[in-house]
Formats: structure tokens, sequence, C-alpha cells
């Protein structure tokens, strides 16, 4: 952006939602006080280098313009954004408000982490090896192109919205702050790009046992402790199989995230009429969620030793010692969860046959799915379910756990209807 003429006496102030302008430009034309229309001042900065360009006869025509109401804009310089260059700019809208400092710095910010990686990984270093090296160059075909070699190398559907939605995030991000970055008037190339068909299932992973019974479920929870006894770890919690193994219920029984479980406190659970109630705000959405533990889990949990605390980074973070299955030890939750709880189950998963049966690893959100399954089987109502698995509506719940994906269920539900008719 050029800076205006020394002998120029223009200037911007901003009055409401615009910029407005006055004074004489450069070559002594008197500018009548106006406003620029323009709502950031690196926007107005550019309409003012322009109009102090302008010798009489061409402010003349373009103040005539404007004011017969005729597209009299000044011409936008549009500078092309590296992909990088745009990736960069993008992050930086991803700040940390300072009370949640402590708290990202140890659980890591997993949104913004993840984002740069699949948008380096699946859209930069695809568009630079075909030459495009530009935001704006991208076009709807590109991504479609894209999108097809992700389903021939075998991509499953959710991991493909997943790589979509992170490109689309950063898109979007340009379309409505483009003119500040010179990309104005960017359109998102995803949104000529149908998204892929959903598979049959609409899961993200499978339920253990997609009928009534839990009998791969009884085999991890008797396999599990005999595991981890056989080869001892450095790690706190696979050194207390019977915490391992209490997580684990907690998931099953109650439906939690694998991040909530972690964070699991007993001296937050209160005592119900039939067992115990834990309460706890959901680290994905932020929403509050009430599950409800059997009466034998709940003492179980209560009494657990819980991990001494290893973040010596920040030894006074609230909650420091009162975890039975989270001791700080990693500098990010997210990276604890996976070396600590999803490796070996997927290392049992392996020696089960449980993965080459099902064609999924053996990880905590199959629990949760179980879960869910479990009790749309036994006939609770989906509302009910939904509000025990802490989604924001029924509609999520439906898509994911929908009738027609579990047999015994539409079963009870023939037989319920030729009973009755």
């Amino acid at each position: 952006m050029k800076a205006p003429r020394t002998n120029s006496t223009l200037r911007i102030y901003p009055r409401g939602r615009w910029f407005w302008i006055r004074g004489k430009n450069s070559w002594g034309v008197k500018v009548e006080r106006h406003s620029t229309e323009r709502t950031t001042e690196k926007a107005a900065y550019a309409y003012l280098n322009h109009i102090d360009g302008m010798k009489q006869e061409e402010y003349d025509a373009f103040r005539a313009a404007k004011n017969g109401n005729a597209p009299a804009e000044p011409p936008k310089e549009t500078t092309k954004l590296l992909l990088t260059t745009a990736l960069e700019l993008w992050l930086r809208t991803y700040t940390v408000p300072e009370a949640k400092r402590v708290k990202s710095e140890m659980k890591g910010d997993t949104t913004r982490d993840t984002y740069e990686w699949r948008v380096k990984i699946h859209l930069i270093a695809p568009m630079e090896k075909q030459g495009i090296t530009h935001l704006r160059d991208i076009k709807p075909f590109h991504l479609r192109n894209l999108q097809q070699r992700w389903l021939d190398e075998g991509r499953s559907i959710n991991s493909i919205k997943n790589y979509r939605n992170a490109s689309n995030v950063m898109f979007g991000h340009f379309v409505k702050y483009g003119e500040e970055h010179g990309e104005p008037d960017f359109q998102n190339p995803w949104d000529k790009v149908d998204h892929p068909k959903t598979d049959e299932t609409g899961k993200a992973t499978l339920p253990l046992d997609t009928e009534s019974g839990d009998a791969t479920w009884q085999l991890v929870r008797s396999s599990i402790i005999p595991f981890l006894r056989k080869n001892p770890k450095r790690r706190q919690l696979l050194q207390r199989p019977e915490n391992f193994l209490a997580l684990l219920d907690l998931i099953y029984m109650t439906g939690l995230r694998r991040i909530d479980a972690v964070q699991f406190r007993p001296d937050l659970i209160t005592q119900g009429k039939l067992g115990g109630i834990y309460q706890t705000k959901q680290e994905k959405t932020g929403d509050d969620v009430t599950v409800f533990l059997p009466q034998e889990l709940a003492d179980r949990l209560r009494a657990l030793p819980t991990l001494p605390w290893r973040n010596y980074k920040h030894p006074d973070y609230e909650g420091a010692g009162l975890y039975p299955f989270w001791d700080g030890s990693c500098q990010h939750l997210t990276a604890y969860m996976s070396s600590v709880i999803n490796k070996p189950l997927c290392k049992l998963g392996r020696e089960l046959g449980i993965d080459i049966k099902d064609g999924d690893s053996l990880r905590p959100h199959r629990l949760r799915d179980s879960f869910a399954v479990n009790r749309l089987i036994s006939g609770m109502p989906i509302e009910k379910v939904s509000l025990l698995l802490g989604h924001k509506n029924v509609k999520m719940t439906e898509n994911y756990y929908a009738p027609k994906n579990i047999p015994s269920r539409i079963e009870a539900l023939e037989a319920e209807y030729y009973k009755s008719a």
C-alpha cells in the first residue's frame, strides 16, 4: 500500500461503521467530505491513495458517477496470497484467552494444531505438486479431483470430511475477511464440490457388539488386566491395571467421551437415589452433561488411588493429583490419551482379533458407541439417549445411531408391530 504524497492533506477518520475522508489531494483537488464505504483502516487507506492520484477532471467524473449511483469504486489491487502465507494469516485468528492459557498449554490447542496439519498435508502439499501455489488459483475441479483421490486411496468418509472441514474453514475466513488480506471477492471453491457419499453405517466407529449382548466387551474386560501386567510400562496409569479397567468401565457404562473420562474426578460424584451422579462440562462442546453411575461403579471409582501429579510446569493446576486416570505427565492431553490409552487398547485388539473381525481398531470411542447402541436396543427413547451422550440435538444422535443400523432393534419393533396388528 502506497502512502499519500507529502503535499497531500487528505485524511481519513472513523465515523460510525465507515471510515470517512476529506482534505486536498496531491494535485490540489479539494475532496468533499464523504464516506469511503470501507470498514477497515487498511482498505480506507487504499481508497485514499486512489483519490490522491486523481486530477480535477478525473475526480469530478468519479464524484459524478458516485452521486449518480453508478459503480465508481476505485479499482481494487488484488495481491495473490501464497498458500503457506494464507495458512499463517488464517491461524493467527486462533487466540487463546488469558483465562484459558494454562489449560491450553497443558492440553494443547488441538483445534489449531489439527487444522494446520490437515491443511498442510492434505491440501497445500497436493496443490503445490500440481504447480498451484496461490490461494485464488485453487478451483473447484482441483478439489473435486483431490477428493476423488482420497476415495481411491481408501480413506474413510469420516476422514475425508475432516480433511474438507479444515481447508473449508480456512477458505471461509478469506471469504469473510478477504479484502483485509488482499483477496477481495474470494469465493470458497468447496461450495461447488459435492460431499462424498456417506457409508452405510454413518458412524465414526463400530460398537463392540452390534447385536444384543456384550460378548466382545466381556472378552476385552477380562483380558485387559493380564495384558497390561505382561509388559510393565513407565506410565502410571499402565502400572495400575485396575485404574485402566475402571476407565473402560466408566466409558462403557456412561457413554462419556474419552477426553472427558480421562479428566474424571471421583470427588465430584454426588449420591443419587440409585447410584452416583457425575456432572461435567464437555471438552468438545463446552456444554454440561450429566451421567449416572451404577452404585457398584460409583463406589469403585471413589476408592481408586489417584495418580500423583507429574506436571512440574503447572504444579498448582486445579485438580492436580485428584485424577485416577491422568497425571499431567504429557505436554498435551491429546498426546497422553494417544500413547497411554489408545496404543495399548489397539495392541490388545490386534491380539484378540477384534480389529480383523470388525475392520475397526479397538479404541475408546467404540465403548461410547456401545453404550448408545445398548440403550437403544433395550428400548430407551432416542431423545433420552441423546441427552445422556451430550449431543446438541436428536438429529446428531439419529445420524450416528439410526435404527436401520441396529438389526436387533428392528426385529423387536417388527415383532411388536405385528403383535399389535
